[in-house]
């Protein structure tokens, strides 16, 4: 073996600026390969020109390397050897190695300096992570690789054969010249060209794509020229315009009916009604517009004081909460108005002129045809005659539509149409079928604006979502059902289909993107972006698609009367413009568009070129769409830019155009040698000669809600703490900010927390901003348990989503269900690293905030903080809420009829936060005994139970509450015609008796004790001891029995409404009071917010009072 001794040339530095002797330089060493020949047999070693100055620190420029032999990996390290690392080999990386003062001849340096900031490290490793991250775009620059010989990639060879494929079918020969001018900017030499062509693979795959060639013509001129893998479907529109005939010939329009005169005088009634409405509007006096910020009073009258324009805003804001909450929240978290916050003639002046354009795309040509029929996922016969057959009474009926869908422009209301009887529903669809049109009237629409952004800055941030009559979306529906079923989309678009899309797209986006840098391989992502897409669809091109596919011409012929004739009116702040004419595009809102946009998406989809794309876990993946987001992807620099021009010629064809400003391409190219990454930076790819904007290696950018970087899925960056401070300064009640928060502002975050990057700290910081936030809008103490906050409404809590526990569960749940998807690139994904340690962190963050479920065998974190709730000195009292769901539906549901200064004493009440001595004392106990009891003289500690159930400061307290509950359940069952009878005397042998309420309905006597207890002990075994003091005592129920005029004491019952002073129900006594006496659940939810009151009362009663027993006044 040949030793690892540097053979080289000595030399000395410049004696002005050396110290450390004599160095090694190297001559530069040619061979038949040139100066590298020998990279492949031997290591490198330092090399240093004589003559040049040292120092304490070697000059960079100077560094270089020279072959010796190797022999193994530990003697070639340099921090073995004492050499420079391969970051310092190059003359333009300054990165140097150094020591802090001067040090002996021969000895090296200890430090590695970064060039950018002059920090010293003391191993190369540390120096690369902190250039990595503090320096990432210098860093990348760095990296990018020298390409020598630049190898083949399995796009580029499958563009070239079909390339020479195609000029062999068009002119019969092709030379190597030839493939070099038909492929400009293919970035291969004419001699690289020829090589390939000499390699027997090539020449097979070149014979295969011939194969496809000679059994088609060739081109059309209305082809795309720069795609050339569109092919001409030979005689696809005769095909497709003879299947129209045998469904035409098929087809009896007298099989659907006409209108039954019932069906025709429903319909007329309907529009009749809506038409007096709609002119008793029309003689209104307009109003004005909403105001575009819920704090800003400058719309309110100048003469109006501060409380005034303070009451108008929260009368305002009330009446929305009412009307729309989901609306009303999202002012309040945005902290301006959801509206349009520009003029009609503004938005007019914009959109009319888009909305008006009838699209002059050509439509799509025989080779794009032909490729969409070629397709795997499209393959087969498509029975598309169950798409014009009659609509049955069942399908109707079993047809999902939203009843609290929005009226169209002609006022029909949803609950108008759901009184209509389904059959006549059916009918009318039959007869409108048969006539292949609906009403005139029923066509029209409403457009409204929705802001794509929080302020949007022109009229062209909104999109416009047309709102049609409601008896025309239930028809869209049925029919957009029946499409769905006959023509599924693309396997690669996940959006309008019955599957997590959002889920499946970014988990595929992330695992390619940490597959590409693990494994070092070429990978190109364009994120691409319509102008607006689902506005610019050319109807002609629409229809004349639906016609190629082979739908039945009736269907083609109603999509084309349906766009041909209808209008919309624009509505902005509460006025309407004139009729605009609609002259391309699908309404967004019609339960109809989504599909039919599918079927455009389905044509640009298959034309996709079929061997690009990047291979994950041996799964191909070439695009990822969810709706008009489109994500493309190759391996190749050609494969992407022939992606690109595929989608930009087949979108044109259908009347959509890429936006170049919207639209960004990610290149990730390796250096082999260096074993990193480079990103490009300048511009490589085009669309239609306009170049497309490169993404750097720290620029982030969001698809689907979640942020991406070159690394993959990120941290999202919004901060909730602004949304919060809107939520406390938005005039509202505490209840509804509660709302608010946990139906509305989690939610909108859960989003990006689950699909994206997250990080146990940050949940945990999240979690104390959500709890401290409360704590102010309801006057907590610090010291009420956590689980109070997020445990469920049911359990006894405020039922606000903890998302430390929260968003592993979601992960856990969505993320695990991947490899079970039908779609076989997100199993692929499911297999990827980054996906399986996502699910690993999950699982061990859920393990930590959740128990298992006995029942499902699942972690279920309800059961978690149900147990710690239950566990604390605040909350052991709530255990038994779980069994009576009635005793909390004052938190959530019946909320709106509490007061906001009601529902915070009614939260403290309930969580026993009300001050005394003894919880006000936890933690710092030294004052003796005396400082802990009752301040009223009672000789036992002052605690919040004794304060409302035992004090004589609050005695008579107590008896108000009681007789408030004892006469709210007296009427309720006087509601539900019982005689009833109040506090009876009723003389027995043991003494007086007087139960609280005896009544008799129909031969049957009932006694009713109303107590409010303490929550201590079992509450049932409370109420079984009250009632058999009354039902265990024969003579008090004869003496009942006789007073009722009943003919024996077995006709009477006991029980009690036994329920404790934090307003939790008896199980038992719950049942017994609704089987026995009938009361309803809505009056049983109204006693504890009596018990409630009543026990805040108590404790305000017992603070007010200055009497001490035994002592007089104190």
């Amino acid at each position: 073996m040949m030793a690892s001794t540097a053979l080289s040339l000595m030399g000395r530095c410049n004696p002005d600026g050396c110290t450390r002797g004599k160095h090694v330089t190297a001559a530069p060493m040619d061979g038949p390969r040139g100066p590298s020949s020998l990279a492949g047999t031997f290591g490198w070693g330092l090399a240093i020109p004589a003559g040049e100055p040292c120092g304490r620190v070697c000059s960079p420029a100077t560094v270089g390397f020279f072959p010796v032999a190797k022999k193994s990996n530990k003697e070639n390290r340099p921090e073995a050897s004492g050499l420079p690392l391969e970051s310092e080999r190059t003359g333009d990386n300054p990165t140097v190695r150094g020591s802090a003062g001067a040090d002996p001849v021969g000895q090296d340096a200890p430090g590695w300096t970064c060039q950018f900031c002059e920090r010293t490290f003391s191993t190369n490793r540390g120096l690369g992570v902190h250039k990595r991250r503090a320096h990432p775009v210098e860093t990348n620059t760095d990296a990018a690789p020298m390409m020598v010989k630049r190898r083949w990639h399995g796009e580029e060879i499958d563009l070239l054969a079909r390339t020479e494929a195609r000029l062999l079918a068009e002119r019969g020969q092709c030379s190597g010249g030839d493939l070099f001018g038909a492929l400009p900017g293919f970035g291969r030499t004419l001699e690289a060209i020829k090589g390939q062509r000499r390699r027997e693979p090539y020449r097979a795959l070149v014979q295969a794509h011939l194969a496809r060639f000679g059994s088609q013509p060739g081109p059309s001129s209305g082809g795309c020229s720069a795609e050339p893998d569109f092919r001409r479907a030979s005689g696809a529109e005769e095909a497709g315009e003879e299947r129209c005939a045998e469904d035409a010939a098929a087809y009896d329009p007298s099989a659907v009916g006409q209108m039954s005169p019932d069906a025709a005088r429903v319909l007329s009634e309907l529009l009749e009604g809506t038409g007096r409405r709609r002119a008793c509007r029309a003689m209104r006096p307009k109003t004005a517009g909403r105001r575009n910020d819920l704090h800003d009073d400058r719309t309110a009258s100048a003469h109006k004081t501060s409380r005034q324009k303070r009451r108008a805003v929260y009368a305002r804001v009330q009446e929305l909460y009412k009307k729309c909450r989901s609306r009303a929240a999202a002012e309040v978290i945005d902290g301006a108005c959801g509206g349009v916050g520009h003029s009609l003639e503004e938005m007019e002046t914009y959109w009319r002129p888009i909305l008006e354009r009838v699209s002059d795309a050509p439509g799509p040509t025989p080779e794009a045809l032909h490729a969409l029929g070629r397709a795997e996922w499209h393959g087969g016969n498509r029975d598309y005659t169950q798409l014009w057959k009659p609509i049955s009474v069942e399908e109707t009926k079993a047809s999902r539509f939203d009843w609290r869908t929005s009226p169209g422009p002609y006022g029909i209301r949803s609950g108008q149409w759901r009184a209509v009887p389904v059959h006549l529903k059916a009918e009318m669809f039959n007869a409108w079928m048969a006539r292949g049109e609906i009403p005139e009237v029923l066509r029209q629409c409403r457009t409204v604006f929705v802001p794509k952004v929080e302020r949007p800055g022109g009229p062209g941030e909104y999109r416009p979502i047309s709102i049609a009559s409601i008896p025309l979306r239930h028809f869209h529906s049925i029919l957009a059902r029946r499409l769905l079923a006959c023509c599924p989309p693309d396997a690669r678009q996940r959006g309008f289909i019955c599957a997590d899309g959002t889920l499946e797209n970014s988990a595929v986006l992330d695992a390619v993107l940490g597959d590409s840098r693990k494994k070092l391989w070429e990978c190109h992502v364009a994120v691409l972006d319509f102008a607006k897409a689902f506005d610019t669809v050319s109807h002609e091109a629409l229809v004349e698609l639906l016609r190629l596919r082979g739908m039945p011409v009736q269907f083609c012929g109603y999509i084309a009367h349906l766009y041909d004739t209808a209008s919309t009116t624009l509505a902005v702040n509460n006025e309407m413009s004139s009729p605009v004419k609609v002259g391309r595009g699908v309404r967004q809102g019609d339960p109809l568009s989504p599909i039919l946009f599918n079927v455009v998406m389905d044509l640009i989809l298959a034309s996709l070129p079929e061997r690009v794309g990047y291979r994950l876990e041996m799964e191909p993946v070439s695009a990822l769409a969810y709706a008009d987001d489109l994500v493309l992807l190759a391996g190749s620099k050609v494969g992407m830019q022939e992606s690109i021009s595929a989608v930009d010629c087949v979108g044109r064809q259908m009347g959509l155009r890429l936006n170049c400003r919207k639209s960004a391409v990610l290149s990730m190219i390796p250096g082999g040698h260096r074993k990193k990454h480079h990103y490009l930076t300048e511009r490589t790819f085009n669309i239609g000669g306009k170049p497309l904007r490169q993404v750097s290696c720290v620029e982030r950018w969001r698809y689907l809600g979640v942020d991406f970087e070159a690394s993959g899925c990120v941290t999202l960056e919004h901060s909730i703490s602004s949304a919060l401070n809107n939520i406390s300064r938005a005039p509202l009640k505490p209840q509804q900010r509660l709302e608010i928060l946990r139906a509305h502002l989690i939610p909108r975050f859960q989003h990006g927390f689950v699909l994206g990057n997250i990080s146990d700290d940050r949940l945990r910081m999240l979690d104390v901003q959500i709890r401290k936030a409360v704590g102010q809008w309801l006057r907590l103490p610090a010291d009420v348990p956590k689980a109070y906050y997020h445990a469920a409404v049911q359990d006894g809590g405020l039922a606000i989503p903890s998302v430390r526990a929260t968003i592993p569960d979601l992960i856990v749940r969505r993320f695990g269900g991947l490899d079970s998807s039908p779609w076989s690139v997100a199993r692929a994904a499911a297999k990827s690293d980054k996906i399986r340690k996502k699910l690993r962190w999950a699982w061990k963050q859920l393990r930590r905030f959740s128990r298992v479920d006995s029942t499902t065998q699942r972690p279920s974190v309800r059961l978690f903080w149900r147990e710690h709730l239950h566990a604390s000195v605040d909350g052991r009292e709530l255990r038994e809420s779980t069994r009576t769901p009635t005793s909390t539906k004052w938190i959530r549901e019946r909320c709106a009829q509490i007061t906001g200064r009601d529902f915070v004493q009614f939260v403290h009440t309930h969580i026993n936060a009300l001050p005394s001595r003894i919880r006000g004392s936890r933690g710092r106990r030294g004052g003796g005994e005396s400082s802990l009891t009752c301040r009223a003289g009672c000789k036992v500690r002052e605690t919040t139970a004794h304060i409302l159930q035992q004090c004589h400061r609050t005695r008579g307290g107590r008896i108000l509450r009681h007789n408030k509950i004892v006469s709210f359940v007296a009427k309720a069952m006087e509601e539900n015609k019982w005689t009833v009878e109040l506090e009876p005397r009723l003389r027995t042998s043991v003494g007086l008796r007087k139960p609280d309420i005896i009544a008799s309905r129909d031969g049957v006597g009932v006694i009713v004790d109303v107590q409010v207890v303490s929550g201590q002990r079992s509450l049932d075994e409370l109420h079984r001891e009250k009632r058999n003091k009354y039902g265990n005592h024969g003579e008090l129920v004869e003496l009942v029995a006789g007073r009722l005029g009943l003919p024996k004491a077995e006709c009477v019952r006991a029980t009690s409404c036994t329920i404790s002073w934090r307003g939790v129900w008896s199980l038992t006594s719950y049942k017994e009071l609704r089987s026995i006496i009938g009361l309803r659940e809505p009056t049983l939810q109204i006693v504890p917010i009596l018990a409630l009151r009543g026990s805040h009362m108590n404790w305000t009663r017992f603070n007010q009072m200055t009497s001490v027993m035994g002592g007089g006044v104190g």
